[in-house]
């Protein structure tokens, strides 16, 4: 792990500390040799993950003069496939881990780095990392999970992430604009959030997303009746009802909203002047959720535009079927139409 500073401490006392460089926390299992000790301490040493000048990923460690803290850390071979407590037989034994543990650290010494400190193998460690750079989560499973379980439903990654100071939250509508995001992300300096859904999404046939920029939206379709922001996989749903709803006149904006925070607000602030009917359309649940953020920004720009937030109801969504489930909270295409139909026929009375 790269960081600005790293310390273990033992029962209260430094163990070891380093300043800019790596935090290795090393895990050794049977098969193991010193032979993959030396390319794994070759790799870390010449590994380049820190930046230059011209903020480039360009510099190994050994460029910059870095130091090394490494800890031994048997869990990484915590095995949680079967039950409910993580199995730890894949760890090498303390007689296999040692010598193994000690070798390498020798082998760290060996390459010159200015600084290599370690904690003690068996030990209760207390590691301190502060970070140095930025970080992106990539959400596989967003939205409602294929049949996976209940507890694998992705409905709430909104909400926990757009809080948290300079986070950026991402949604791509298909696998295209992934490429895009995860071009982007590796690039940025923040840290970040991708979230994509288990199945591909590919998006109606004459809509393509080419280019991806962090807080600009595309819109996809112009229209004058109403406007759809679409999140993620919901951009192809938005797209194949503003084209089912056509064939009865209606005619809708589609926008292309894949950075759900920052929000663009130059768009936003183009389609509240339109005085249209606005829907959000996201497969997540509808409080803190994309929908609220686009009604903060309202309230923030003194706008008071109609917003109907189509998103998963306050309630845990069960294992099933994805079509069935997505029919059942409303998400599917048939649910959207008539949604957007019972709408913009309210609109139309209020206005007579």
């Amino acid at each position: 792990m790269r960081v600005q500073a790293s310390r273990v401490e033992i029962d209260g006392a430094v163990s070891g500390e380093i300043g800019q460089g790596l935090m290795v926390l090393l895990g050794i299992t049977a098969g193991d040799t010193k032979e993959h000790c030396d390319f794994l301490v070759d790799k870390l040493v010449h590994l380049r993950i820190f930046t230059d000048e011209q903020e480039k990923m360009n510099l190994s460690l050994k460029d910059i003069g870095g130091e090394m803290l490494i800890v031994s850390q048997f869990t990484l071979y915590g095995d949680c496939k079967k039950g409910r407590r993580p199995s730890f037989v894949a760890a090498a034994r303390p007689e296999t881990a040692i010598p193994l543990y000690e070798y390498f650290i020798e082998a760290a010494k060996q390459q010159g780095i200015k600084k290599v400190a370690t904690g003690q193998f068996g030990a209760d460690m207390q590691v301190y990392i502060q970070n140095d750079g930025p970080v992106t989560l990539m959400l596989d499973r967003a939205g409602i999970a294929n049949e996976d379980g209940q507890s694998h439903q992705g409905l709430y990654d909104f909400a926990y992430l757009r809080h948290i100071p300079n986070m950026t939250v991402l949604a791509p509508a298909d696998e295209e604009e992934l490429r895009l995001m995860t071009r982007t992300a590796c690039a940025f300096d923040g840290p970040c959030s991708i979230r994509y859904p288990k199945s591909a999404v590919s998006l109606p046939e004459g809509y393509s997303v080419s280019s991806f920029e962090i807080g600009k939206w595309l819109t996809l379709r112009e229209g004058t009746d109403a406007v759809i922001l679409a999140v993620g996989s919901m951009v192809a749903t938005a797209l194949r009802v503003a084209e089912a709803l056509a064939q009865d006149g209606i005619s809708l904006t589609v926008v292309n909203a894949s950075t759900v925070k920052p929000l663009d607000m130059e768009c936003l602030r183009r389609v509240f002047e339109m005085e249209r009917p606005i829907f959000t359309l996201e497969e997540h649940v509808r409080m803190a959720g994309f929908g609220s953020s686009v009604l903060e920004a309202a309230s923030e720009m003194g706008f008071q535009p109609r917003v109907k937030l189509l998103a998963v109801d306050d309630y845990f969504v069960p294992h099933g079927d994805h079509a069935h489930l997505l029919r059942d909270t409303g998400l599917d295409d048939e649910s959207v139409i008539r949604t957007i139909r019972t709408e913009l026929n309210r609109e139309e009375s209020t206005n007579v």
